[in-house]
C-alpha cells in the first residue's frame, strides 16, 4: 500500500497571473511578431549588404550581426 503523495506547488505561483488580464496576451504576441519582423529585416538587410557589396564588406557587416545576436537576453 502506498501513501498518497502531495501535490506539488508551482514554484512562483503568481508567475503567470499576467496571462488572466484580457489585453495582454495580444500584446505579448504583437510585441512577439514585431521582434521576430525586426530580425529577418535586419538579417535580409545585411545579407542585401553582402550581396552587393565589394569583399571588403563582411568586415564592416559582421560588428552589426554580432551587436544584433547579443541584443536578445530573456533573463532580463
Amino acid at each position: 500500500m502506498t501513501t498518497p503523495q502531495p501535490e506539488a506547488l508551482p514554484a512562483h505561483p503568481g508567475m503567470f497571473a499576467a496571462l488572466a488580464a484580457p489585453n495582454f496576451r495580444p500584446y505579448v504576441s504583437g510585441q512577439s511578431l514585431s521582434l521576430i519582423g525586426t530580425w529577418v529585416e535586419t538579417v535580409a538587410q545585411a545579407l542585401l549588404v553582402l550581396k552587393h557589396s565589394p569583399p571588403a564588406a563582411p568586415s564592416t557587416v559582421a560588428p552589426r550581426m554580432i551587436r544584433m545576436r547579443g541584443s536578445f537576453n530573456p533573463s532580463g
